[in-house]
């Protein structure tokens, strides 16, 4: 059974090298039968006291210190589905040195994750998202969020570095912008965002100040704030804490134009409309895959699960990006309303998941205040609320029906029959218009 569970954490490794996606290994026979999400499922209820100890033992945590001898495939089978007990984690931390090993890898000025060369690193992501399934894992018991509060070094070790950095103090300063672009160290912001997926996360990072540091990053104007700030924006879950959106609302009307442009993509994403926008500061080879699918499956089940409450904040967040002064925030803005006017999501899957069914009769109340701005952006949404009896009464009580009446009568139509010609001299090779 060991056996197994170590082929398939090296399926898992071959996917990163790849796309980050474990669904698409069918080279291994139970793959071929399930995805993985039913594969680590059945392999989580297989596993005795006697295999997972071996398992652990196989990860080489015990035996080294050094981090390039563990097996980070199997740290992450492990991390996230089998250390989600009670019974586990006290075994673990009791009997053995893994809890305490893995903690203090991640401590920043042990320099030991703060410290690696990306350079030297063939899968960064990797031993990342064995951090955050490490760190998650601990969340969601009683024995590990213990241990958790316990440990009275990562969280003032991660304060103390982002203030040497408001005070411009450099010396083993982990986010610097020296540090973030060759060392794993802008992995701690992921780290740190994981944590709120879940309540007592949340209580975590409320009880070391951390929203209160990310709010300090609006202060400042330098490219590695505006790269920390859109990594924060990545990888925050907006639900379990009223930071989480208040933090998106305030990138949205921020100076820096980089923070707000990625923030209104990330409203997109956060509908389940777009992928995962990549960073604007392309500094280094982290955060350049695809979600991986245990990533994607939490994403999935966050989206469908939105209620109408949920989804009419995050639209009105976006309207307001409307009346924005740079172009490229109103016309992301737009394309996403329309994209959500027209039921459209990134993953298929979402379309059968989600409670209930998008169209522009949900955002016709809500654009009502914006419909001049929108006559005047000529925005698609404005044909599409023709569609709907209150969208057409709207429409035709501003006098955007006869104006554009009007407008085709008098110029349009010979706009279009002049473009049509366009369209077929340079198709059919026509030499002038009179041939046509």
């Amino acid at each position: 059974f060991t056996a197994t569970v170590s082929a398939y954490s090296q399926g898992v490794n071959m996917a990163y090298k790849l796309n980050k996606n474990e669904d698409a290994f069918d080279f291994l026979q139970f793959v071929r039968t399930s995805s993985s999400a039913q594969i680590e499922l059945e392999l989580i209820k297989k596993v005795d006291d006697a295999s997972f100890r071996n398992l652990i033992e196989r990860t080489g945590v015990l035996q080294f210190k050094n981090y390039a001898q563990w097996d980070w495939p199997l740290l992450l089978v492990i991390c996230r589905g089998m250390l989600k007990t009670n019974r586990r984690i006290d075994d673990l931390n009791r009997n053995t040195k893994f809890i305490r090993r893995l903690i203090v890898f991640f401590r920043p000025y042990r320099f030991r994750f703060s410290g690696i060369p990306i350079v030297d690193v063939k899968n960064p992501d990797l031993i990342v998202d064995v951090g955050c399934s490490f760190f998650r894992a601990l969340c969601e018991t009683e024995s590990g969020l213990k241990i958790f509060k316990d440990d009275l070094k990562f969280f003032p070790q991660i304060i103390n570095s982002f203030y040497k950095l408001f005070e411009g103090i450099h010396d083993e300063n982990v986010f610097i912008m020296k540090s973030l672009r060759n060392t794993m160290s802008s992995g701690y912001v992921k780290l740190l965002c994981i944590l709120t997926l879940s309540q007592n996360g949340v209580t975590l990072l409320n009880k070391w100040n951390i929203f209160s540091i990310i709010y300090k990053l609006f202060s400042f104007k330098t490219e590695e704030y505006e790269y920390l700030l859109c990594l924060f924006l990545r990888e925050l879950s907006l639900w379990k804490s009223p930071h989480g959106i208040l933090i998106l609302k305030k990138a949205m009307v921020c100076e820096s134009s980089v923070v707000k442009r990625f923030a209104t993509d990330m409203i997109g994403y956060h509908l389940g409309i777009l992928k995962k926008p990549d960073l604007p500061y392309k500094i280094n080879n982290m955060y350049r895959n695809e979600l991986n699918s245990v990533d994607e499956r939490t994403h999935v089940n966050i989206v469908s699960s939105l209620n109408t409450d949920q989804e009419t904040e995050l639209l009105t967040i976006l309207i307001r990006q409307l009346y924005d002064i740079l172009p490229s925030v109103v016309a992301a803005a737009d394309k996403i309303l329309y994209f959500y006017s027209l039921n459209q999501y990134n993953n298929p899957i979402l379309l059968t998941k989600h409670s209930f069914k998008r169209d522009i009769s949900i955002l016709i109340n809500l654009i009502e205040p914006m419909i001049d701005q929108l006559i005047m952006l000529n925005s698609p949404l404005l044909y599409l609320s023709l569609t709907t009896k209150d969208g057409f009464e709207l429409l035709k009580n501003k006098g955007y029906l006869d104006n554009e009446r009007y407008k085709w009568l008098t110029f349009k139509n010979f706009e279009y029959a002049n473009l049509m010609k366009q369209m077929f001299k340079g198709s059919l090779k026509y030499d002038s218009f009179e041939e046509i």
